[in-house]
């Protein structure tokens, strides 16, 4: 199953509308400060401040690069395996209840897309942003680790998902089954300390197959890992970290934005 094939290469174990920023309160006590930002499509994402940077705080579902040119939506398995162009995927909605279509799934939990979208020169972000590097994550989660008392690498991940869960915890609107939302587990949940929201948008593996919606969310970095691989970053539903690791480029996987 592609989960387990992503989980083999982890290697540690618009119009800018920013000038909308609000002030909120995280969980935990934490102080918010959320913005916006359009794609060429016309979506718009609310976005987040984390140590002085823009992040999106949901994954993108974008159809076109910033010039306008479409971004290749591929649903034949073997058409994926082959393609060596950028590409899109959006994960089967009739696997799951109340995902009624494919605008459904997109909606909720954004597109899948390949390593050569990611890093397109024609740029899949809005206008402005980029896909973040290696180095742009870490210094993000190291931003979190070293100046957030209570952050560890052991929780962090927890503290970035979202925190609409099964079965989760913390009741009220965290606590539902509709999507988006991670699947339920004891004691992993997400808690959303920070607003990144992150959700579990699955993945597509070399071969075309899709899996682990609602298990895992994984993130394409700008930086490549040998000949046929790129650096990720993941976070599964049963553990509390924020994983770094490397997948194969054919990989389908969510993109987050971050700020020029």
């Amino acid at each position: 199953m592609a989960c387990f094939l992503l989980m083999t290469f982890i290697s540690a174990c618009e119009k800018d509308d920013t000038s909308d920023d609000e002030n909120d309160n995280g969980q935990n006590g934490h102080t918010v400060v959320y913005g916006s930002v359009t794609d060429i499509d016309g979506n718009k994402y609310e976005t987040v401040m984390i140590d002085g940077t823009e992040w999106m705080a949901e994954n993108l579902k974008v159809s076109h690069y910033s010039n306008g040119d479409p971004v290749a939506l591929v649903l034949n398995d073997s058409a994926w395996e082959n393609t060596t162009e950028g590409a899109a995927a959006v994960y089967p909605h009739h696997e799951f209840q109340g995902l009624e279509s494919a605008s459904d799934v997109t909606e909720a939990y954004g597109k899948l897309y390949n390593w050569a979208a990611a890093t397109d020169t024609r740029n899949i972000c809005p206008d402005g942003w980029h896909v973040p590097s290696e180095v742009e994550w870490t210094q993000m989660s190291d931003y979190f680790k070293n100046q957030v008392a209570e952050v560890t690498s052991g929780n962090l991940g927890n503290k970035l998902k979202s925190c609409r869960q099964d079965d989760s915890p913390l009741g009220g609107h965290c606590d539902t089954k509709e999507h988006p939302r991670w699947n339920g587990h004891g004691s992993e949940y997400g808690t959303d300390d920070f607003g990144f929201a992150a959700l579990p948008g699955g993945v597509r593996d070399e071969e075309g197959a899709f899996a682990a919606l609602g298990l895992n969310a994984s993130w394409w970095t700008s930086t490549g890992a040998g000949s046929d691989g790129a650096f990720v970053r993941l976070i599964n539903f049963d553990s509390g970290n924020f994983h770094e690791g490397v997948a194969l480029t054919q990989y389908g996987l969510s993109i987050r934005c971050v700020k020029n």
